[in-house]
């Protein structure tokens, strides 16, 4: 499970990046004591040998500032 710390949210430089696979994902709105969190949880690639299909691979939640922030970076790179 991981929260982005945007004390330490930077962006690089890379040469080469590989498009990776779509996999199966859910999200969910997590309330946690007084902060809401958007929460995305992603399973894997089909056909990969887990031993519990259900239990997510990976595990974001992102806060309100973190979820601006992305946007901001998103306009401004001109993805959306």
């Amino acid at each position: 499970m991981a929260r982005i710390d945007l004390t330490d949210f930077n962006e690089i430089q890379k040469e080469k990046i590989n498009l990776q696979d779509k996999v199966p994902a859910t999200w969910c709105i997590a309330n946690i004591g007084d902060e809401k969190f958007l929460q995305i949880e992603t399973y894997g690639r089909n056909g990969t040998h887990r031993k519990n299909r259900n239990h997510p691979t990976q595990v974001l939640q992102l806060d309100r500032e973190v979820l601006l922030n992305i946007l901001r970076i998103a306009i401004e790179k001109k993805i959306i």
